[in-house]
């Protein structure tokens, strides 16, 4: 798989770190092959045109900080928001879509990396709870925004690099699984102190 490259400044984007363009068409690709084979979402999508995994893949790819195709080619957040205008997408359906998307990146083989999966669990969370919200029978959504841009939150390793990342994720699997429960956050405390120790001599 296509990764960013890891001698650049800073961490990568959520975009390089999926593997690309290349990596996100495969998943929305897988993704709506089992869309059109479930009984909650294929009436949602069916007759959806051929070219809409791709479209879906360019919308994911600028939002994770890659190229902005989706803007250039079809117009950004205000047409993605049309998309979803009047559909009153329903709380299963919501749930069914981040299910099989989760399911679609497991099948082509995204990084399964925790941080990776967090951040883009949390777009997916954040997206279709938005999309529902503005779907519904008299919502007023605002009609002109930027497309939003995700990245990696809040996170101490994301001040390595990915090589480092790696090393890191290797080495602390081996180690015994100490944590820490301070009200939600959990810390794995080796790879906390691993990393910070890392991060130090950069």
């Amino acid at each position: 798989m296509e990764m960013g490259n890891p001698e650049q400044d800073g961490p990568p984007t959520l975009y390089d770190w999926a593997g690309g363009e290349k990596a996100l068409t495969e998943l929305t690709e897988a993704f709506y092959r089992e869309v059109l084979k479930d009984d909650l979402l294929e009436p949602m999508f069916r007759g959806m045109s051929s070219d809409h995994p791709r479209r879906v893949a360019h919308w994911l790819g600028e939002v994770f900080g890659g190229p902005t195709t989706y803007t250039a080619e079809r117009g950004g957040y205000s047409t993605m928001l049309g998309m979803h205008l009047g559909k009153a997408i329903t709380e299963p359906q919501r749930r069914r879509w981040i299910s099989l998307l989760q399911d679609a990146a497991d099948e082509v083989g995204l990084p399964a990396d925790p941080e990776f999966r967090a951040a883009f669990t949390g777009y997916l969370e954040w997206g279709t709870r938005i999309a529902l919200a503005n779907s519904q029978p008299g919502a007023e959504p605002v009609k002109h925004a930027p497309v939003p841009h995700w990245g990696w939150g809040v996170h101490r390793l994301h001040a390595l690099n990915r090589a480092d990342h790696a090393y890191v994720t290797r080495r602390v699997i081996r180690l015994p699984n100490r944590v820490i429960m301070t009200g939600r956050r959990v810390f794995h405390v080796m790879l906390f102190r691993f990393a910070l120790g890392l991060a130090r001599f950069r």
